[in-house]
Protein backbone atom coordinates (compact mmCIF):
# COMPACT_ATOMS: atom_id res chain seq x y z
CA UNK A 1 0.00 0.00 0.00
CA UNK A 2 2.99 2.34 0.14
CA UNK A 3 2.56 2.70 -3.63
CA UNK A 4 -1.21 3.29 -3.47
CA UNK A 5 -2.40 6.42 -5.33
CA UNK A 6 -4.52 7.44 -2.32
CA UNK A 7 -2.49 9.41 0.25
CA UNK A 8 -4.51 8.12 3.19
CA UNK A 9 -3.76 4.52 2.21
CA UNK A 10 -0.03 5.27 1.87
CA UNK A 11 0.34 7.16 5.13
CA UNK A 12 -1.74 4.63 7.06
CA UNK A 13 0.42 1.80 5.72
CA UNK A 14 3.54 3.74 6.69
CA UNK A 15 2.18 4.47 10.16
CA UNK A 16 1.28 0.82 10.76
CA UNK A 17 4.66 -0.42 9.54
CA UNK A 18 6.39 2.11 11.76
CA UNK A 19 4.30 1.22 14.81
CA UNK A 20 4.92 -2.52 14.40
CA UNK A 21 8.70 -2.13 14.04
CA UNK A 22 8.75 -5.46 12.22
CA UNK A 23 12.20 -5.99 10.75
CA UNK A 24 10.79 -8.68 8.45
CA UNK A 25 9.52 -5.82 6.28
CA UNK A 26 13.05 -4.55 5.53
CA UNK A 27 13.66 -6.67 2.38
CA UNK A 28 10.33 -5.58 0.89
CA UNK A 29 11.09 -1.94 1.75
CA UNK A 30 14.48 -2.19 0.03
CA UNK A 31 12.77 -3.59 -3.04
CA UNK A 32 10.35 -0.62 -3.07
CA UNK A 33 13.28 1.75 -2.63
CA UNK A 34 14.78 0.48 -5.87
CA UNK A 35 11.44 0.48 -7.67
CA UNK A 36 9.91 2.96 -10.04
CA UNK A 37 7.14 4.45 -7.89
CA UNK A 38 8.39 7.74 -6.40
CA UNK A 39 5.76 7.82 -3.65
CA UNK A 40 6.61 4.30 -2.52
CA UNK A 41 10.32 5.10 -2.68
CA UNK A 42 9.97 8.03 -0.30
CA UNK A 43 7.84 6.11 2.20
CA UNK A 44 10.19 3.11 2.03
CA UNK A 45 13.25 5.31 2.55
CA UNK A 46 11.89 6.91 5.71
CA UNK A 47 10.76 3.53 7.07
CA UNK A 48 14.18 2.02 6.40
CA UNK A 49 15.71 5.01 8.15
CA UNK A 50 13.45 4.44 11.17
CA UNK A 51 14.55 0.78 11.26
CA UNK A 52 18.22 1.78 11.07
CA UNK A 53 18.49 -0.14 7.80
CA UNK A 54 19.26 2.78 5.49
CA UNK A 55 22.76 3.71 4.43
CA UNK A 56 24.17 6.21 2.00
CA UNK A 57 24.80 3.59 -0.68
CA UNK A 58 21.12 2.65 -0.78
CA UNK A 59 20.16 6.29 -1.15
CA UNK A 60 22.78 7.05 -3.79
CA UNK A 61 22.12 3.88 -5.80
CA UNK A 62 18.35 3.62 -5.49
CA UNK A 63 16.82 7.02 -4.76
CA UNK A 64 19.20 9.14 -6.79
CA UNK A 65 19.67 6.84 -9.76
CA UNK A 66 19.84 9.30 -12.66
CA UNK A 67 17.01 11.42 -11.28
CA UNK A 68 14.47 8.70 -12.02
CA UNK A 69 12.23 9.63 -9.10
CA UNK A 70 12.03 13.30 -9.85
CA UNK A 71 12.69 16.37 -7.71
CA UNK A 72 10.54 15.31 -4.73
CA UNK A 73 12.42 12.03 -4.34
CA UNK A 74 15.72 13.87 -4.71
CA UNK A 75 14.65 16.33 -2.01
CA UNK A 76 13.98 13.51 0.45
CA UNK A 77 17.21 11.76 -0.55
CA UNK A 78 19.23 14.88 0.22
CA UNK A 79 17.54 15.24 3.60
CA UNK A 80 18.30 11.61 4.41
CA UNK A 81 21.93 11.96 3.23
CA UNK A 82 22.73 14.92 5.49
CA UNK A 83 24.07 12.77 8.32
CA UNK A 84 26.72 11.21 6.05
CA UNK A 85 27.83 14.49 4.46
CA UNK A 86 30.75 15.21 6.83
CA UNK A 87 32.24 11.70 6.54
CA UNK A 88 31.41 10.34 3.09
CA UNK A 89 33.33 11.46 0.00
CA UNK A 90 30.62 9.84 -2.16
CA UNK A 91 27.93 11.99 -0.56
CA UNK A 92 30.09 15.09 -0.77
CA UNK A 93 30.58 14.50 -4.52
Amino acid sequence: LLAHPNAWQRTTAQRLLLARQDTAAIPALKKLLGGDNPLAQVHAAWLLDAHGALDEKLILNDLLKQGAGGPRVEEHAVRLLERWLPKSPEVQA
